[in-house]
């Protein structure tokens, strides 16, 4: 256990969950425990097996969420299901643990093959929509109920104006179902295999996202003390045009079929706004130097948002 509060959430929760490990065949006495904000970890290695089990509502979401996927989805590199299991408010699922190591940071040519790899996921799923910015805002209002009150309507007026900002009107897009958090602590690599997992966040959304928020968490660890406020720090310089995203430039090379959706104004702003969503799912309420310095980044983009895109 790395802090009190997980120690304390997990006991006081172990009852509920007592019924439930035992269905999914958990054996807690050989299980190596992994902090988590919404979820916590348990890893058998041993039997190759993670179990991960919620500490609240977001957590029994996010479970659900990422059991579905490894389900449905018909792609290489992901973890293999075993069990999902709920009742009276507890959720324990159970996957395959993957082999391999953390990628590097400075690999550049597996962060290429990474891509490639996506981008026959990309295609498999690929969608095309009429887009409304308002409809497509009020998508993310969903995820706003996890959200501490005084911040999500923060978001919810900045939503407001950013609507305003944007062309009003139906524009032709392209969707597919992306990771949702693809960041180096979500992918595993051994030999030339590339494991992708956590898909807590995946939905139909813009394949965009993954390769932006790729690049800020690249940006984010290369400092060598990646942290919250670093990655906030990178946000906002790319919300104010002073971060080149090469990935992305290569993205469209590889999927010339999403194209098109460079030509929707504004795409960066909604790319932010579901940033700072989940960005505030990884953040304890306690932590009062991390959300000072997400107030001044929210801030900072109010005051971009009141000018011109």
């Amino acid at each position: 256990m790395k802090n009190l509060r997980l120690l304390k959430a997990f006991c006081a929760g172990y009852f509920k969950y007592k019924k439930l490990f035992a269905d999914v065949g958990l054996e807690l006495g050989q299980c190596e425990l992994i902090d988590g904000v919404n979820i916590v970890l348990l890893v058998d290695r041993k039997r190759s097996i993670v179990y991960r089990c919620a500490l609240n509502a977001l957590g029994r979401e996010g479970i659900i969420n990422n059991y579905q996927f490894l389900t449905e989805s018909k792609i290489e590199g992901i973890p293999a299901p075993i069990a999902l299991v709920h009742k009276g408010g507890a959720v324990v699922s159970a996957e395959r643990f993957l082999p391999g190591k953390p990628v590097g940071v400075n690999d550049q040519e597996r962060f290429s093959a990474i891509m490639d790899q996506l981008s026959l996921y990309y295609k498999a799923n690929l969608v095309q929509v009429e887009f409304d910015v308002r409809q497509w805002f009020e998508y993310y209002d969903r995820y706003l109920r996890f959200i501490d009150p005084v911040y999500a309507q923060k978001l919810a007026d900045l939503k407001v104006k950013l609507i305003k900002k944007w062309p009003s009107g139906h524009q032709a897009a392209v969707h597919t179902y992306i990771h949702g958090d693809l960041t180096f602590r979500n992918i595993l690599v051994e030999g030339n295999k590339i494991f992708f997992f956590d898909f807590d966040r995946s939905c139909i959304d813009f394949p965009e996202f993954d390769a932006l928020l790729f690049h800020l968490d690249l940006l984010t660890h290369q400092t060598g003390r990646s942290s919250y406020d670093v990655f906030l720090d990178h946000l906002a310089r790319f919300a104010h045009g002073k971060t080149d995203v090469p990935l992305l430039e290569g993205f469209y090379d590889r999927n010339p079929a999403f194209a098109g959706n460079t030509h929707i104004k504004g795409l960066k702003y909604l790319f932010l706004y579901r940033a700072l969503i989940f960005g505030l799912y990884d953040l304890n309420n306690k932590e009062k130097f991390n959300l000072n310095r997400f107030d001044k980044f929210l801030q900072e983009l109010d005051e971009t948002s009141s000018k011109d895109l």
